[in-house]
């Protein structure tokens, strides 16, 4: 009746042999058949994606998958095992962007839904023959002649019609939740989608000062993402910390938490080792700083909130806010992060989202059209953030009176842009004949870049200002000029602290134009500081100290 167990331990052929005599005599069927009167135990697989290769990783869900059927059948119960194919998905539409040579939601609507559908249902079965065999030689038993698929109709109706029966009974409801998201497939990520794609990266932090209201002092706030602050409608305290009012070396008063006033303020005092570096005026608890009011540090949320009627820009407190990094307060944005979600709920906050689907920030904000990573170190700096703003007032007027600027080319090539997509606006507006009306410059700013309207519509100086134009044409070129040299200057004094290769000659150089810089500064701040006043509104004072 039985065969003698050969004496050579060949596990795999064994293991093969084992799996053919399961396929010859139909087992899988047979075991169930004699199950067929006993309680039903119904098993759907967790359809891998077709279009993947098995891994290591399948093996151990499959050996798993497969005990608890057996352990069922064992006891009694008659077992349906339906396998599934998953046919949806990022996998199966990065492989198919790969085949035909597409990148991103746009070029794939280029290309066309229909015809990108079906070759995405043709890539899913690539692997299949693959899947079966795999699943055989770890000895897993399902139904693959039989599978569900999710991109079959009967699949899809099925899951609109549990759909129903979830609203039938209310417990559907429209609201904002926090998801991963990823702009160049234009799509939510499940958690899966971003485990695969996952990898440790080095982000540059910020440090941001905060006015407070009615005092001359300013809360130190920390953020790992400086793209947020245009959405910015609060900050954060751990209610159960400690917290200080301090006047630091730097001359500024700050609010920020006791138990790392050293590693922030520390070295403010490197010049003069023999002074504080910092001076604690008051204490406090996080909680007695709760519903403390702030000024805003962009004005581009200001309108929103009132809209939404809904108080904002104040001090909330929440347990989530640590002390092992940054300065213990925290910059709420709502619309960005699980944390700050649940902290807007809890405090009905405005809820702000300056991105659009793309992941470029709106024209809401200074920084119209840029990559969220790309605006980071714009926003770090006040100066950039100014040039920014005042590059696009520019662009506001150049496009409404053209030829009043003709004669200004030669400081226009002087400027060092800080978004390059002003300067092709500008270069393209001044190319156009003289006479030229402001809608054809318009039509010309957009032959260089698209989003020319969404960028030059920013501007407020020429509907705020009681300048003559020609005043107010002069005063942003000064502005544009300064914020020029202050760059250059900074870089200079940069290049000649830590470049060890620059000889003599070169120092010299850097040093005579620092020199030349530092006179033009002058000038052009005390040529702006008889108009400024009018354009405070746009945060475009230049005599003051600029802001981290």
């Amino acid at each position: 009746m039985y065969n003698k167990v050969d004496t050579n331990l060949n596990f795999m052929e064994r293991e093969k042999n084992v799996e053919q005599f399961w396929r010859d005599n139909d087992i899988f069927k047979k075991s169930m058949e004699q199950r067929k009167q006993g309680p039903t135990y119904t098993f759907y697989d967790g359809p891998p994606t077709a279009n993947g290769k098995p891994h290591i990783g399948h093996l151990e869900t499959r050996v798993i998958k497969d005990m608890i059927p057996r352990y069922r059948t064992m006891k009694g119960y008659y077992v349906p095992r339906k396998a599934g194919w998953d046919t949806h998905g990022l996998p199966v539409e990065l492989e198919v962007e790969k085949m035909l040579g597409l990148d991103g939601k746009d070029q794939i609507e280029q290309y066309g839904l229909v015809p990108f559908i079906d070759k995405c249902k043709e890539s899913v079965w690539k692997y299949k023959g693959m899947w079966e065999k795999f699943s055989d030689t770890v000895g897993f038993w399902a139904d693959m002649d039989n599978p569900y698929i999710t991109y079959d109709d009967n699949y899809i109706e099925s899951e609109w019609w549990a759909l129903k029966q979830i609203w039938d009974k209310n417990l559907l409801y429209k609201g904002f939740k926090i998801v991963p998201y990823c702009p160049r497939c234009g799509t939510p990520l499940s958690a899966q989608e971003v485990a695969q794609g996952y990898k440790d990266v080095k982000e540059r932090s910020a440090v941001v000062r905060f006015k407070v209201v009615g005092e001359d002092a300013y809360f130190l706030a920390w953020t790992t993402t400086p793209w947020t602050l245009p959405s910015n409608v609060a900050l954060c305290v751990n209610p159960n910390e400690a917290y200080c009012k301090v006047k630091a070396a730097d001359g500024y008063t700050y609010y920020m938490a006791e138990a790392l006033l050293d590693t922030v303020l520390g070295k403010l005092n490197a010049e003069n080792p023999e002074a504080p570096a910092y001076e604690v005026l008051e204490t406090y608890t996080g909680k007695d700083l709760e519903y403390k009011a702030y000024e805003p540090l962009f004005d581009c949320a200001v309108d929103i909130c009132k809209k939404q009627n809904k108080k904002a820009y104040y001090v909330t407190c929440d347990t989530y806010v640590t002390l092992t990094d940054g300065t213990g307060v925290v910059h709420i944005a709502p619309a960005f992060g699980e944390d700050d979600s649940r902290v807007g709920r809890e405090y009905d906050l405005p809820f702000v989202q300056f991105v659009d689907g793309k992941g470029n920030l709106t024209a809401e904000t200074p920084y119209a059209g840029v990559f969220v990573k790309k605006a980071d170190p714009m926003v770090l700096t006040d100066l950039e953030r100014k040039s920014l703003a005042g590059e696009r007032e520019l662009l506001t007027m150049l496009t409404s009176y053209p030829d009043l600027f003709r004669t200004y080319a030669d400081r226009i090539c002087s400027i060092e842009w800080v978004d390059p997509r002003h300067e092709s606006i500008a270069w393209a507006v001044l190319a156009t004949p003289p006479g030229t009306d402001p809608a054809a410059c318009m039509d010309a700013a957009r032959s260089v870049c698209p989003e020319a309207a969404t960028l030059v519509s920013a501007g407020r100086i020429s509907a705020t200002s009681k300048h003559p134009t020609e005043t107010n044409i002069v005063f942003m070129l000064d502005t544009l000029e300064l914020y020029t040299i202050k760059r250059r200057m900074r870089a200079a004094q940069a290049k000649l602290r830590q470049d060890r290769s620059l000889d003599d000659e070169a120092r010299r150089v850097l040093t005579m134009q620092a020199v030349q810089d530092s006179q033009r500064q002058r000038e052009l701040q005390k040529s702006i500081g008889g108009v400024a006043d009018p354009f405070r509104l746009i945060g475009l004072e230049t005599a003051g100290a600029e802001q981290a």
